[in-house]
């Protein structure tokens, strides 16, 4: 996004795009069920909303067309277009998952489970993925889709410090 759009989401379904000179909105996106989040892609051409019906909804930006549905298993807590900008990571409940930005398809399912997961991060590169939650932390290697390691969290004998 540049310094002249704001970008907002809201409980009443929509994502909206806004002139920030003007106050003017630019384009309203209506999202099934509570938008939890939005975001617009490195290059401001794809915009991202998720949220309730356990859907990402990847639109074109300038258009107002929805592009593609993403159906994340359980409920998302955010998304993120990822590094090369070809592919949307989902993140929620007790997993993550990578999908094909075109296609819509799974290329990867990566399980939390039975923590809840909070956060999701891929690295610069893409390559690793970090799945945070519930006091545990998950390195991935994607292109195995396999755990490289695990953190636990603090000790809480200590006084959580």
């Amino acid at each position: 996004m540049d310094e002249t759009r704001l970008l907002s989401w809201s409980r009443d379904n929509t994502a909206r795009l806004w002139d920030v000179e003007t106050g003017a909105e630019i384009r309203r996106f209506e999202h099934p069920g509570w938008a939890r989040g939005a975001l617009l892609s490195a290059d401001n051409a794809n915009l991202l909303t998720w949220g309730g019906e356990n859907v990402a909804l990847l639109w074109d930006a300038q258009s107002g067309e929805v592009l593609e549905r993403f159906d994340h298993f359980g409920l998302i807590l955010g998304a993120s277009f990822t590094p090369d900008g070809d592919g949307v990571l989902t993140w929620g409940g007790a997993r993550a998952q990578l999908w094909d930005k075109t296609s819509g398809v799974i290329e990867g399912d990566f399980s939390h489970y039975p923590y809840l997961l909070w956060t999701a991060d891929l690295s610069p590169d893409g390559h690793a993925l970090t799945t945070t939650g519930e006091g545990r932390a998950r390195l991935w290697d994607v292109g195995i889709g396999s755990v490289i390691t695990e953190y636990h969290g603090t000790d809480w004998s200590e006084g959580g410090r």
